[in-house]
């Protein structure tokens, strides 16, 4: 009778090779951090690695991936999600100013001063509504420019992108930047290759 075969493990020289491959809490099971598959290394060791990059999964991410700079060089994620941390702000703002709220520990505070007569209830209350429209022209001041980027709303990813919405994106980079060198072609190939991947 052979003798059993050994199973193949993640040796130290595999992941200086693939460094892209990692393991996880079962020994040979691996997770692909290019395309998040998980597969086994039991079998094959490199063979079961290499088959791996071969596969139509692997590489339709890679493919994605790669074609992936040609919106990214005209607009950084992060102007968008500033863009949406600051509305947020103001959303959160525009009910403590309609509620007037000041915290409890304040209230407390504002209660025992004025019972001493250290300070106007109705003064404390009129600054509070104040500093709270302050926050507003100073936020305004600074998002007044968002609307513009509503566009980009698809690029934070929480929904299926659709080619309509990159088409809006397309189309204010090109009013903004008139000397790009965005092919639209190859962009619907991209926003193709990336639904297809996500809805698979």
């Amino acid at each position: 009778m052979p003798p059993a075969r050994r199973n193949c493990k993640f040796t130290k020289k595999l992941s200086q090779e693939f460094s892209f491959i990692e393991s996880t809490k079962f020994g040979d099971e691996m997770t692909c951090t290019k395309c998040q598959s998980t597969f086994s290394i039991t079998s094959g060791g490199r063979r079961d690695i290499t088959r791996h990059l071969a596969c139509e999964k692997h590489k339709k991410h890679i493919n994605a991936a790669a074609s992936s700079s040609v919106l990214t060089n005209y607009y950084r994620n992060d102007i968008y999600e500033v863009a949406k941390a600051i509305n947020n702000l103001i959303s959160k703002l525009e009910a403590r100013l309609d509620q007037t709220f000041i915290p409890l520990i304040i209230r407390n505070d504002l209660t025992k001063l004025t019972e001493e007569g250290e300070i106007n209830k109705e003064w404390f209350y009129s600054h509070v509504v104040q500093f709270y429209k302050n926050c507003f022209d100073y936020l305004r001041l600074w998002s007044s420019q968002f609307p513009d980027i509503g566009c980009l709303e698809w690029t934070d990813l929480n929904q299926c992108v659709e080619w309509e919405n990159v088409q809006k994106t397309l189309e204010f980079i090109s009013e903004h930047f008139t000397a790009n060198d965005i092919n639209e072609s190859a962009l619907f190939d991209e926003v193709t290759l990336i639904k297809n991947y996500a809805t698979e």
